[in-house]
Formats: structure tokens, C-alpha cells, sequence
């Protein structure tokens, strides 16, 4: 087998890792090349993958602890493989990165496609080190050095919506930085989304809604994204620290996808 390679999909997100089987235990050397590409593109794409769920799971758990999740449930056999079966069309549509209402909110996840419609589907990420580096240098110290309150409200009414009633979900708050990275200047990011978000700390209601729209547009802007299309055989892999994610709604049917999500630390 040729050696594994990385080719960039867009100049800011995303790269697809050629010559690579991941049904096969890994080398060292390889996982940490993976773990430093991760960070330079955000997002991996692995093609023409035979991977099952013991696979993926064992491929992910090189990266670090797995995450299990109240949220959704598991493979029979396999509690930190979720099952994402979206037949609530758009269930899933909306700018965010993962669980960032939770104190530790995961390091990033590895996708696998299960089924789905033959056209449709795709899912977007966009590259939250970009979007900061595109704010002007005075929004840049605005923000720095900002807290935000994130709290699961959209995934418990959306989970209460799916189950038509029974026992509440438990509302979730945290508060993490606005940028990530300040120990690295030159990977500095956005750590706010339109899902979990819901004020800026130190700023009032309307200071904080009037920046937070602003930040929001910017990490929507189709500069900063890349689209993956899912077919048989693709897996993505990607840094909830340093993307987020959009799932688009526009097919008809189900779309099922088995997720690994590796646990994280506070957001720094």
C-alpha cells in the first residue's frame, strides 16, 4: 500500500487522507501524524473505507478516551459508538459544535456513514481558526479574553420533540472563553455557536447579542467551509475545538451514521 498522504480540500477546512486502510491497527508514527493534521485542516475525510464498528471504534480509541453521551443512543455491544439515525428532517441543521454546554466539551469526533440517500445530505464545516483570523484586529481584542454561556436548551427540547414526552432532560450550563488558543497565537479561534451559545458574559443583553450575530455570521461565511459529500466507505474525523458543523436538510428518508467522540478537557 502507498504511503498515507493528505490533500487540502479548501484553503482554510478540510483535507482527504489518501493510502490509508483503517480496517488495519495503525502505527504510532501514523496516529500522530492524523493527530497533527487534525489540527492544521480541522476536518479528515477517509475514502473507500471497510471499516466496521469494532474498527472504528479501536481506530478512534488511539486518539484518546472515548465519550459517552445521555443524548443519543449506542450500538448494542459498543456504548461509546453513538447512533445518529436522523428521521427528523433537520434534527441536526444548525451551526454548532459538540456538547459545548458540558464543562469538558469533547476534543472532536470520528464519523462513519451508515446509510443514506443517494443524493443530499452533505454536512459542512467551517474552520473556527479562520474566522477569527478574519475579524478585524480591533473585533480581535474585543472579544479576547471574553467568557460565553453555552446550555444544552436546543438538544433537550429536540430530544423531549423526539421521545413526545416522558421524563425532562437535565438543563446543562457552562461557561468557556469566547477564543481558544491563547497559548498560541497563531491558532487562535472562536469557541461561540448559534446552537449552545446563549450570552456573553461580561456584556449586556444587547452588547452580547449584537457581537455574538456578528460571530455567528462570520464562522457561516462560505469562504471559511468546506462540504463533504457521504457515500459508502467515507469517514470524517474532526476537532470540535477548532470547527463546527452543519448538518444540510435537504433529502427525504433516513440517515444513519455511527459516531466515536473522544473525550476532552476544559476549553483553553
Amino acid at each position: 500500500m502507498r504511503s498515507m498522504e493528505l490533500a487540502p480540500i479548501t484553503p482554510h477546512c478540510g483535507a482527504e487522507v489518501v493510502g490509508i486502510d483503517l480496517s488495519v491497527a495503525q502505527e504510532d508514527e501514523t496516529i500522530a501524524t492524523i493527530d497533527r493534521a487534525l489540527e492544521t485542516h480541522g476536518v479528515l475525510v477517509f475514502r473507500d473505507q471497510h471499516v466496521d464498528v469494532a474498527a472504528q471504534r479501536a481506530f478512534a480509541a488511539r486518539f484518546g478516551e472515548l465519550h459517552q453521551t445521555q443524548y443519543a443512543g449506542a450500538v448494542d455491544g459498543f456504548p461509546e459508538v453513538t447512533v445518529i439515525s436522523e428521521r427528523i428532517k433537520g434534527a441536526t441543521s444548525s451551526w454548532h459544535a459538540d456538547s459545548t454546554f458540558e464543562p469538558t466539551p469533547p476534543r472532536g469526533s470520528l464519523l462513519r456513514f451508515v446509510e443514506g440517500p443517494a443524493v443530499g445530505g452533505d454536512t459542512l464545516w467551517a474552520s473556527t481558526h479562520a474566522a477569527f483570523a478574519s475579524l478585524s484586529s480591533a473585533m480581535q481584542r474585543l472579544v479576547d479574553g471574553l467568557t460565553a454561556q453555552h446550555d444544552s436548551h436546543h438538544v433537550a427540547a429536540q430530544r423531549q420533540k423526539q421521545q413526545r414526552g416522558g421524563e425532562p432532560f437535565t438543563l446543562s450550563t457552562s461557561e468557556h472563553p469566547v477564543v481558544l488558543g491563547g497559548n498560541s497565537p497563531g491558532r487562535r479561534s472562536l469557541f461561540v455557536n448559534s446552537t449552545f451559545t446563549a450570552r456573553i458574559t461580561e456584556l449586556s443583553e444587547t452588547e452580547s447579542n449584537r457581537v455574538l450575530s456578528i460571530l455567528f455570521e462570520t464562522i457561516r461565511s462560505p469562504d471559511l467551509q468546506v462540504r463533504v459529500r457521504w457515500e459508502p466507505g467515507t469517514l470524517a474525523f474532526w476537532s470540535n475545538y477548532a470547527t463546527q458543523h452543519y448538518a444540510v436538510p435537504d433529502y427525504d428518508g433516513t440517515r444513519t451514521m455511527h459516531r466515536c467522540t473522544l473525550v476532552g478537557g476544559p476549553p483553553r
